[in-house]
């Protein structure tokens, strides 16, 4: 996963849910949403993530 799209995630994250996501848990993010990427017809979590921010 690219660093901004990590950087966006654990952005909203933090937002949303007072959770605070460290770029060592890169792997476990990148892990849990590339089966929602894939659901959504994404390749990857980089795409899908660009996908969701651009709205």
């Amino acid at each position: 996963m690219k660093p901004d799209e990590f950087e966006f995630i654990s952005r909203t994250v933090r937002q949303r849910s007072g959770l605070v996501l460290t770029e060592d848990k890169a792997y476990l993010v990148e892990s849990r949403l590339l089966p929602v990427a894939r659901k959504f017809g994404h390749k990857s979590v980089d795409e899908f993530v660009t996908s969701v921010h651009r709205g």
